[in-house]
């Protein structure tokens, strides 16, 4: 079971980074997306659950790895803001 847990823990992170590297490498100024489908989907629409939030956090405050993504996501939105703001 701990090999599973450790496997999929793995996985995610894997995930995660594809994830942010394919952020960072688009153009936060292209609305083209949020103009096609602004109007799609009835809201909330959102997979994030409350418990997941509250695991989320406890994780920044035991775990070196999530307080590791927490930063690099900060730093990217710090960056895409940055963008934005020419």
């Amino acid at each position: 079971m701990c090999h599973i847990r450790r496997l999929g823990t793995t996985a995610m992170m894997l995930l995660l980074a594809v994830i942010s590297v394919a952020a960072q490498q688009l153009d936060p100024t292209d609305w083209s997306d949020w103009e096609q489908y602004r109007n799609v989907d009835d809201y909330p629409c959102t997979n994030i659950q409350p418990e997941d939030l509250e695991r989320a956090r406890a994780n920044i405050e035991r775990s070196d790895w999530a307080q590791e993504y927490l930063q690099n996501v900060v730093n990217g939105a710090d960056a895409i803001l940055e963008q934005l703001s020419r």
